[in-house]
């Protein structure tokens, strides 16, 4: 496990409701995917439920290093994205309340902002990994969904886009969300900082 997941990093009531909620999630999902893998149609929403948090946690799991890495530049916004007007309209706003008041809010207890420059540097490189985790999960629960419509199983055909969209999609736009704010947030700062060091 990750440093950036213990209890000194995050504080004692931050990682326990992470890893409580991890590894209920996480038992959960086995027993479900365990049971209705080879009968899908059968409980199709308790499968496609199981095995998208099983993909989260693999991706996750293999790609957090590489992506932390990654220069945040490398996520830089189109130009339809700057003014996070799009995010807006699609309810993104109320989705991060959601997250913010619910239970939900606790699988990511790294997402949090300093008021450093460092740690500024740092939300933006965990974005950077939230971001990815979504995208790739996303596109792999995407080729499950038409490899399940192909195959004759329409329902959790259905559920895996259903899944893909709520648990992959809104999730990524809400980091670029929040990468638009502290973009903008930034900007005014090193302008304020321009301005004392001109007078």
């Amino acid at each position: 496990m990750s440093d950036d997941f213990s209890v000194k990093k995050l504080g004692v009531q931050a990682y326990w409701k992470w890893l409580s909620l991890t590894l209920i999630s996480t038992a959960l999902s086995a027993a479900g995917l365990i049971g209705t893998i080879s009968n899908p149609d059968r409980r199709p929403l308790i499968f496609v439920a199981s095995a998208s948090w099983i993909i989260v946690l693999i991706v996750s799991a293999l790609s957090r290093d590489f992506l932390i890495r990654m220069d945040p530049r490398r996520f830089r916004f189109a130009g339809w994205e700057q003014d996070g007007r799009f995010y807006d309209n699609v309810g993104i706003a109320a989705f991060h309340w959601l997250l913010l008041h619910t239970f939900l809010g606790w699988l990511s207890p790294t997402l949090k902002l300093s008021s450093s420059r460092s740690g500024v540097e740092r939300l933006l490189r965990e974005m950077n990994f939230a971001e990815g985790v979504h995208l790739i999960a996303g596109l792999i629960t995407l080729g499950l969904a038409g490899g399940s419509l192909g195959s004759g199983h329409e329902i959790a055909g259905l559920y895996f886009f259903i899944s893909a969209i709520v648990l992959h999609a809104y999730p990524l736009m809400l980091q670029r969300w929040n990468r638009g704010r502290i973009a903008r947030m930034l900007h005014r700062i090193d302008s304020q900082s321009e301005t004392v060091r001109s007078c």
